[in-house]
């Protein structure tokens, strides 16, 4: 898929899954004998109980909550599936310690300093997985928030480095593992042209999130030569359309022509700096959106609207195709005998939002009515 990728749109052009990469970084823990063996033991005792009815019911009986909470299991395929069976695991661990601890057939279970690591590791593993569901939505611009993910994690991990760093080893190991893989993976992130200009363009981050000032000035390089370009093209276009006429009737305009050159050359002039002017303008609240910004301003910053609506709709996962294929696999495992035909169309109906839904409404009611008005 990668060369089918690279041939069709070239290597340059190519974007890995950010949230792919993400989960490759937190997998690699699972290389820590001492933080498996940790986890080992938390598994055991989750599949303890879900293979024991029994326990089960002590276990949803012994809670105050409603609705009462039930152990999770991790699975490797899962995204942070293996935060979210620890995470559930220390909110039950008093109850489940309770249950298990005169029980001479239970598994044995983690000890008051064990569950102490496990929370600690929570803290370190809760990055990823807040990073991971900020860039697996759909409904908001993903691929201009890489470069800012990137740079926040690594300023966290920097200051999780730091804390508490001598006190427990498989703390400091799981640290120092998640701390360089994530530098390993995301070194040339800056240097990428998709996502370093979907930075600049976004009126969120714009600057602040580059750590190399090189890779950012590359980028208004960019930018500028991509503008020029742009100008180019216009100028021929118009030298194109341009009607040529006779030396004896431009005398009388040659004034007036001379003017408007100069106007046509203050214009470029002006949409040059009209760079320098959106990136010294005020940043946008993080909550914005960008492409609403882009929309109002298009008259202002023409080359730059056009630019930025090209790069922002850029998808920097593969988690919208991926639930696409799952909704047809639901779809299917409903009723298998439906046609290619009628799947596409059950799924678009089913990502229509509600005003899309309203208009289709209004649209089938007038077609029905025109065909009545027709029939009659």
């Amino acid at each position: 898929m990668v060369a089918a990728v690279n041939a069709f749109v070239g290597r340059s052009n190519h974007l890995s899954c950010f949230a792919y990469s993400l989960n490759l970084i937190v997998e690699s823990v699972y290389k820590l004998e001492s933080f498996c063996a940790l986890c080992e033991k938390v598994r055991n005792i989750v599949k303890f109980f879900k293979n024991s009815v029994v326990y089960s019911d002590k276990l949803r009986s012994s809670q105050n909550c409603n609705p009462p909470l039930k152990p999770i299991l991790d699975v490797r395929t899962r995204w942070n599936s293996l935060y979210y069976m620890l995470d559930r695991y220390v909110q039950l661990a008093p109850t489940i310690h309770q249950i298990l601890v005169l029980d001479s057939k239970a598994p044995p279970i983690p000890t008051a300093q064990e569950l102490e690591t496990i929370t600690t590791i929570l803290e370190v593993l809760k990055l990823f997985e807040i990073a991971t569901k900020e860039i697996s939505g759909e409904q908001f611009v993903k691929v201009s928030k890489v470069i800012p993910i990137v740079k926040t994690l690594r300023a966290q991990m920097r200051n999780e480095m730091v804390k508490n760093g001598s006190n427990n080893d498989i703390v400091n190991k799981v640290k120092m593992v998640l701390n360089d893989q994530l530098t390993i993976r995301f070194k040339n992130i800056e240097e990428n042209h998709i996502h370093a200009l979907s930075c600049v363009l976004d009126p969120r981050f714009k600057n602040i999130a580059f750590s190399d000032p090189c890779a950012y000035a590359r980028c208004l390089s960019w930018l500028r030569d991509m503008q020029s370009h742009e100008e180019v093209s216009e100028a021929q276009k118009d030298s194109d359309v341009e009607v040529v006429e006779s030396p004896e009737k431009n005398d009388f305009w040659n004034h007036i022509r001379t003017l408007a050159s100069g106007r046509e050359g203050g214009r470029a002039t002006q949409q040059r700096e009209s760079i320098s002017e959106y990136i010294h303008c005020k940043l946008l609240p993080v909550n914005a959106d960008p492409l609403y910004f882009w929309k109002e301003n298009k008259v202002k910053y023409p080359f730059l609207s056009k630019t930025a609506l090209r790069y922002l709709v850029i998808p920097a996962t593969s988690v919208p195709s991926e639930r696409l294929v799952s909704k047809a696999g639901f779809t299917l495992a409903k009723t298998s005998r439906l046609a290619g035909k009628r799947l596409d169309k059950l799924l678009f109906l089913a990502d229509c939002t509600e005003e899309e839904w309203g208009f289709l409404r209004g649209f089938f009611a007038f077609n029905m009515f025109t065909d009545i008005q027709l029939i009659f």
